[in-house]
């Protein structure tokens, strides 16, 4: 069984992780990466920006770019998913996401929302959704909370899991607090 659980999503959120997989997905916008993806860019010497910027990575529904963490944040691979435009972010953009982290053999997963507020607990729901459909077997599922709406909706969050068949563990201290990342 999947077991998932709510850590921060901050700077040393990032640092902290012990994932083989960071999955970023990204909506078909020519933008600066935010939330989650931001800081890993921020992490990544503005590697992430530098391939939109250049269309090398168009956030296209289904699109997926792999790249290494290089020791930069807790993850041996970064997974950059393309969610195609903003209304399109629903569970079928979101199980072509999970084939491709499927397909890299990925057992533990961190998931990033690149967006924040309400949109970012969309995403999550989404995302815990497509792993449910697809009866996707990863080891941990690690959701980062940049700014604490995740831990907000954690009862609607452990009970879509639970339908799932996917096991929202409790809060820690360490996943309880999600401050802002201080400039």
């Amino acid at each position: 069984m999947t077991t998932a659980r709510i850590a921060r999503g901050d700077l040393a959120g990032l640092d902290a992780l012990e994932v083989d997989a960071l999955a970023l997905p990204l909506f078909a916008v020519r933008t600066q990466p935010q939330a989650v993806a931001g800081l890993a860019d921020w992490r990544l010497s503005g590697r992430i920006a530098r391939l939109i910027k250049s269309g090398r990575f168009t956030g296209l529904a289904g699109e997926a770019l792999l790249m290494l963490g290089l020791g930069r944040v807790g993850a041996e691979r970064i997974f950059l998913l393309g969610l195609g435009e903003r209304k399109a972010a629903d569970a079928v953009n979101l199980d072509a996401a999970v084939k491709v982290l499927e397909q890299a053999l990925a057992r533990k997963v961190a998931f990033g929302a690149s967006v924040a507020g309400e949109d970012e607990v969309g995403l999550v729901r989404a995302f815990l959704q497509a792993v449910g459909k697809r009866r996707t077997a990863f080891d941990e599922i690690i959701l980062l909370d940049p700014d604490g709406r995740l831990e907000a909706a954690r009862a609607a969050l452990t009970k879509l899991a639970g339908g799932l068949g996917i096991t929202l563990l409790a809060a820690t201290a360490v996943s309880e607090a999600t401050p802002t990342p201080e400039a």
